[in-house]
């Protein structure tokens, strides 16, 4: 199974521990301050190519919202981790409902665990 971008080259190296191949896009580190480089030295393969990267990997992770245009070359096989925010962008994810079998709001992930770590925190198990 292959993972493409966004991920930190620390993260890459665990998923790879777990079995998975890392991709991502050249360039997509810069933001975060990640450069090509760091990512290499972390086993991480550098695609130029965006429609291949997407073609070629089973989860595709990325901060931003994905595109109109980058949610239509999504196969239903693959799995989309994204901020959406559907409030705003209720179009991109009906498209994405008809194109992508499973994909995960990145904000409902974030809120999942931190209530998950506030159960754990209150709870009364020994």
């Amino acid at each position: 199974m292959k993972s493409a971008s966004h991920l930190l080259p620390d993260s890459a190296i665990q998923l790879q521990k777990l079995g998975y191949d890392c991709l991502v896009e050249t360039g997509s580190g810069m933001v975060a301050g990640f450069s090509d480089d760091q990512y290499k030295a972390a086993g991480v393969e550098i695609s130029t190519n965006a429609e291949e990267l997407a073609k070629t990997s089973d989860v595709i992770v990325k901060v931003l919202p994905p595109s109109e245009t980058e949610v239509k070359r999504f196969s239903s096989s693959k799995i989309l981790i994204s901020f959406f925010y559907p409030g705003t962008n209720e179009a991109l994810l009906e498209i994405a409902k008809l194109k992508i079998e499973t994909h995960y709001s990145l904000r409902r992930i974030q809120e999942c665990s931190m209530e998950m770590q506030k159960n754990l925190s209150t709870s009364s198990c020994p």
